[in-house]
């Protein structure tokens, strides 16, 4: 993925390339997959982390010093943190996608300006609505 992101970034933002619409737009699309990559790695980079070297420790340890380290509260306390960190990535890709999409973006200005805020309008449709 590295080899990829950095060749096409070398041709996107080379001085060669011409600026146009559509290049604006790949450009737009490369950053918002870089920042889901990288946001992804914080996240679960920890968990997985976590896991080597505790597998690596219980292969390093004999069997009653492993089970009182998996039993401990400072590791129960690290592993629920890192469990909470990794599942967050799920909670903040809606926001990352709802971040970079331009469409979301300018309707939440418009509804942040009061303009169209129709939360709770009634539409009536179908038989006995009024009209």
């Amino acid at each position: 993925m590295v080899y990829i992101f950095l060749h096409i970034r070398r041709r996107l933002w080379s001085s060669a390339v011409v600026v146009t619409t559509n290049v604006r737009k790949k450009r737009a699309v490369v950053r918002f997959l870089a920042i889901a990559i990288l946001i992804f790695i914080f996240c679960w980079l920890p968990f997985y982390t976590l896991d080597i070297v505790t597998d690596s420790v219980k292969l390093m340890m004999d069997e009653e010093k492993a089970e009182a380290l998996e039993n401990g509260e400072v590791y129960n306390v690290t592993k629920f943190c890192v469990i909470i960190l990794a599942f967050s990535n799920s909670l903040l890709n809606p926001f990352i996608y709802a971040f970079f999409n331009k469409n979301f973006i300018n309707e939440a200005r418009t509804i942040c300006r009061g303009s169209r805020l129709r939360c709770f309008s009634v539409n009536r449709v179908g038989p006995g609505a009024d009209s």
